[in-house]
């Protein structure tokens, strides 16, 4: 495990992007990145696609699930209404289908952002 997140974080460096997570809920990754002046990069969401990356933006106090939606990865936001599993991160089951364009009402995103 330790490897693998050695080499994904050797190469966020080589191509020049960072993990951000997203200020507050319903934003979408192109959002989160235009406020850094940077572009979402879709084919690279896979690299926060893993419970340590998730766990490099935000606390994950309800551990790390996989989850389906093109939305993730994400953190259920602590304002999240009763029914929803508050500070848990969710790892998409199928990366494919995540998209920059997404967003929830509930959760915040985490973003491969790059120039």
């Amino acid at each position: 495990q330790r490897i693998v997140e050695a080499s994904r974080s050797s190469d966020m460096e080589k191509l020049g992007v960072t993990l951000i997570a997203a200020s507050s809920t319903d934003m979408s990754c192109d959002d989160v990145c235009a406020t850094k002046g940077r572009h979402c990069k879709q084919d690279l969401l896979y690299l926060a696609n893993t419970c340590a990356a998730l766990r490099s933006l935000f606390a994950c106090m309800k551990g790390c699930h996989d989850s389906i939606g093109a939305e993730q990865p994400a953190v259920v936001d602590d304002a999240a209404p009763s029914g929803h599993t508050k500070g848990v991160c969710l790892y998409s089951s199928n990366i494919a289908t995540s998209t920059c364009e997404a967003k929830h009402k509930y959760t915040r995103r985490a973003c491969v952002c790059g120039v």
